[in-house]
C-alpha cells in the first residue's frame, strides 16, 4: 500500500510538472488499468487527484471517478483515449447516436463514418442497437 502511495504521488508530481509546462496538448489524457482489466481514460484538463484512505479521487472538467487503491495496477498518460487505433465495427453502416462523455445527446447519423466526420475535436460514445464505444476525434 505504501509503494502503491508513493506511485500515486510520483504520477500526481508528474501530472503538476505536465501542466505548467503545457504537456497536457502532448499527453491530453490519463488512463487508469484496474485489476479486472478494465481502464478508464480522462482528459487531463483541469485534472486533480486526491487520495483519501485507500481511495483515489480524480477529478476534470467533465467528470469525476474514484477508484481502490488496492484495485489500481497502472495509470499512464497517452495521446488517445483509448488504445484503439481504427475502429471496424457494425455501427459503420447503421444509424448511430452520439452522445458528450456527460450524456448530453448530440445527434443521430446515418452511420458512424459520418458522425465522426461531423464531430469536432473530443471525447464521444457512439451508440447503436447493438453496443456503445467510445471514440476521441483528434
Amino acid at each position: 500500500m505504501k509503494k502503491f502511495s508513493k506511485v500515486v504521488s510520483a504520477c500526481i508530481l508528474m501530472l503538476t510538472f505536465f501542466q505548467n509546462t503545457k504537456a497536457e496538448t502532448t499527453f491530453p489524457f490519463l488512463t487508469f488499468l484496474t485489476q479486472n482489466g478494465n481502464s478508464t481514460t480522462m482528459s487531463v484538463t483541469s485534472l486533480s487527484m486526491t487520495v483519501s484512505g485507500s481511495t483515489l479521487s480524480v477529478t476534470n472538467a467533465e467528470e469525476t471517478k474514484s477508484f481502490q487503491l488496492a484495485d489500481l495496477v497502472k495509470m499512464y498518460f497517452s495521446n488517445s483515449s483509448t488504445g484503439i487505433s481504427d475502429i471496424s465495427s457494425d455501427t459503420e453502416s447503421q444509424k448511430v447516436d452520439v452522445y458528450t462523455m456527460n450524456g448530453i445527446h448530440i445527434g443521430q447519423f446515418a452511420s458512424q463514418t459520418e458522425a465522426m466526420k461531423a464531430l469536432t475535436k473530443g471525447v464521444y460514445v457512439i451508440k447503436s442497437n447493438k453496443k456503445s464505444i467510445q471514440v476521441a476525434v483528434q
